[in-house]
């Protein structure tokens, strides 16, 4: 088994999280975190302070599925830019 963690931001978690369910890699984690600037909930940054919402996911497969799981992560949290390729 091996322990993978993925920094995402929020408004892809829930995309990631069926994605990887949908392929059968349902042990996972996530736990909401706000980077610099500011605790959750609590009040907002300063001006000028660079304040980040994110989540870890935290993910547990078999050695085998590891690429797989690796795969549909950068998919499903992948930003669509026009006119970036890969």
């Amino acid at each position: 088994m091996k322990m993978r963690w993925a920094i995402i931001r929020p408004e892809f978690t829930q995309r990631v999280i069926g994605a990887l369910d949908h392929a059968g890699i349902g042990a996972m984690t996530h736990i909401p975190f706000r980077s610099p600037g500011g605790e959750m909930n609590g009040p907002p940054a300063p001006p000028g302070v660079h304040d980040t919402s994110s989540e870890i996911l935290m993910i547990a497969v078999s050695d085998h599925e590891v690429a797989k799981a690796v795969k549909i992560i950068r998919a499903a949290a992948r930003l669509e830019v026009p006119g970036r390729d890969g």
